[in-house]
């Protein structure tokens, strides 16, 4: 499936993944909707910042795992933001995501082999 646009972005509690973000895909009639959790946005922002590489270099460790379930909290009021073009995330640590919607459609849709 190919979808085009996001319709909606918002933060939701997963049991096991913790917070996550429930975002709704839109297709004409095959929407769908994918739960993300939080730390993945963090590995996978193409920020140049000190902040973001510390997780990206670490992230197969411990201690990489560690830092980011320390770090990749976000201030929950107004931290997520979405405006139709540009998702965006300001961490607890003060770095900010922000992810272009045509490419996060593709980050987060793999299209089958």
């Amino acid at each position: 499936r190919l979808f085009s646009s996001i319709s909606l972005v918002e933060l939701s509690q997963h049991p096991k993944a913790g917070t996550c973000l429930s975002i709704d895909l839109k297709n004409g009639g095959a929407d769908a909707n994918v739960k993300v959790p939080l730390v993945w946005f963090r590995d996978h922002c193409r920020n140049a910042s000190p902040k973001c590489s510390i997780s990206k270099r670490n992230r197969a460790s411990l201690e990489g795992e560690a830092y980011c379930r320390y770090r990749c909290k976000t201030l929950i009021r107004d931290a997520v933001t979405y405006d139709g073009k540009q998702l965006s995330i300001n961490w607890e640590d003060g770095h900010k995501s922000m992810f272009d919607s045509d490419l996060l459609i593709q980050m987060l849709v793999k299209p089958k082999q």
